[in-house]
Parts: structure tokens; sequence; C-alpha cells
């Protein structure tokens, strides 16, 4: 995610909790190192499970709350997956991060999608960790 946290401030307890699971999820999704490069190829990461390989089983490197998380990812649909993915693994304002979603008219429906995709991925958490 990128460094701005204006929105933070009017997040619920629980959707807080959620952007932080998805904060999580993005870096590993995003395999950040202390350089900036990756520690692994693409190709390599997509032999291995998740989301990002289109698989049902998680990667050996993946937390089983990154697992629940990539699950709840992979279950939403097209527009809000593509909000998800952009906006938790893509290192840009959130301003700028809409242009880069296909579907999305604005930078208002795009907060809206978020907003909505956070929900979507509360509701399938809880129902992964019950």
């Amino acid at each position: 995610m990128n460094g701005d946290r204006r929105g933070l401030v009017h997040m619920s307890a629980d959707m807080l909790y959620v952007h932080n699971r998805l904060e999580q999820w993005g870096r590993w999704a995003k395999d950040f190192s202390s350089l900036g490069y990756p520690t692994r190829s693409i190709t390599e990461k997509f032999g291995e499970g998740g989301i990002l390989a289109g698989s049902p089983r998680p990667p050996t490197d993946m937390s089983q709350e990154v697992a629940y998380t990539d699950t709840a990812v992979a279950r939403l649909d097209a527009m809000d997956k593509n909000v998800i993915r952009t906006y938790y693994t893509v290192w840009a304002p959130p301003e700028t991060l809409w242009k880069q979603c296909l579907g999305i008219r604005s930078f208002s429906n795009f907060k809206a999608v978020l907003t909505r995709a956070r929900w979507r991925v509360s509701a399938t958490l809880e129902a992964l960790e019950s």
C-alpha cells in the first residue's frame, strides 16, 4: 500500500483489521525485499499456488493469515479483485491508482469499489476463520 494514511482515520476497527490483513497479503503478493527487488521471479511464484497462480493450494512461504486473505481476494468478482490488487500491490497515491483499473470511471468510484471489496473480504475472512 502507499504511505497515505488519511483514509484510515475514518475506518471502523473491523475495517482497519481487514485493511491490515490486505496490506499483509499485498506485501506477500508483491514480495518486497529490503532493496525493493523480488526475491524470486514471478514465473517461479506462479508455479507455487495462491491467487497469483490461480491455484487452490497456498504456496509454501504463505502464512495461514495470508492464505485466508488470498482465498478471500480470490473469491471477489473481477472488478473488486482488480481494485484490491491494484491498491495493495502498487506503490502509488490512491488518486492515481484508479486510472489503472478497468471499469473504474473516477476516483470516487474507485473508493466505493474498494470499500465494497473490503466488506466482501471481511465477510469471507469471518466465514473462513470461524
